[in-house]
């Protein structure tokens, strides 16, 4: 339930109990109370995301709607959009290349000779669920894209969607295995070989790069990140207690954070969706440190803006400490 995407496979799996394994265990009401259970756990993780939304933001669907972080928010003002709205082709395209890297082309082709098998097989009907069942995030990725609300790029950016199909790829693959054994149980040298080279790829990825890892990386390695690294270290050095306030923008804040080494719970992240807290009007009530971003992130504009216009105001409180080309850090004066 870490993932949105996941969430179309709880939505499904309800009424497939409801209509399906109520209807053929009719005679065993003690199953059906048990199926009916189970279901309903399944959806749970949902429930209480939107009830946390609810309670903690006034808005059981505040992941969708704000501004700057929901996935339709962000994938309209980026430049991914154009290729993969409303164009299935891009789409699959795109998905594909990502999902070829990960697994690997030998991977594929093992799960594919699998699903030939799968659909020869006398029991594919029971095995076609679920495969369906594995199919759906992949299925919610790739309607995403078409829709305009999902972003994925050739080089990799958000290419972790394409791990959805893994469990698929990695079943189908067992599967062939398992049915080309019997006919080549009098080589084992071909079946190790066999399985050895599925995993070939995977070794030898890292010579051209992991592309999850790329994928992380790139919202890691920030333009600015010599002096971010610079004041994160100061904060660290001169840090003995009391919440930090800090105004950078989230890809910087959380940069600076980690640097630190202070715990998380003393940041007060001052992002749009945080100005209404009474923090970040009367900080020095609050926040002993004050870590303000000269370039900051479009999620944190406002927030600098409004300081920067008011800079009497935050320096009868706040001295400042540290400054570098992208940073400014204060300490609360002693009162």
């Amino acid at each position: 339930m870490c993932r949105y995407e996941a969430w179309i496979v709880s939505l499904f799996f309800i009424p497939y109990v409801l209509v399906f394994v109520i209807i053929k265990w009719n005679n065993i009401p003690k199953f059906k109370f048990a199926m009916i259970l189970i279901s309903l756990i399944a959806f749970s993780g949902i429930l209480f995301w939107l009830m946390w939304n609810q309670y903690y933001y006034d808005d059981p669907l505040e992941f969708a709607n704000a501004e700057f972080y929901a996935a339709s928010s962000q994938a309209v003002d980026r430049p991914y959009r154009d290729f993969l709205y409303l164009q299935p082709l891009n789409d699959i395209t795109i998905y594909g290349m990502a999902l070829t890297m990960i697994s690997g082309p030998i991977l594929l082709s093992m799960a594919a000779i699998g699903f030939v098998f799968h659909l020869k097989d006398k029991n594919r009907n029971k095995r076609a669920k679920i495969y369906g069942f594995l199919c759906l995030p992949a299925a919610f990725t790739l309607i995403s894209l078409y829709v305009g609300i999902g972003e994925m790029s050739q080089w990799w950016f958000n290419a972790r969607f394409a791990t959805f199909l893994s469990p698929l790829v990695i079943i189908l693959a067992s599967f062939a295995i398992a049915k080309l054994i019997p006919k080549i149980k009098q080589s084992r040298p071909i079946i190790a070989v066999i399985i050895i080279s599925l995993f070939a790829f995977q070794l030898l990825t890292p010579t051209f790069e992991v592309i999850t890892f790329v994928d992380a990386e790139s919202g890691w390695v920030y333009q600015k990140t010599p002096d971010t690294i610079k004041a994160a270290e100061f904060l660290k050095s001169e840090y003995d207690n009391g919440k930090v306030m800090i105004m950078t923008g989230s890809a910087q804040a959380h940069r600076i954070m980690q640097v630190s080494g202070i715990h998380l719970i003393q940041f007060d992240e001052m992002i749009e969706a945080y100005l209404y807290k009474p923090a970040f009007k009367e900080p020095w009530l609050y926040d002993k440190w004050v870590v303000m971003g000269l370039e900051p992130d479009s999620d944190s504009i406002s927030a600098v803006d409004y300081w920067q216009q008011r800079m009497n105001e935050l320096e009868q409180h706040y001295s400042l400490v540290y400054e570098n080309k992208y940073y400014k850090i204060f300490t609360l004066k002693n009162q």
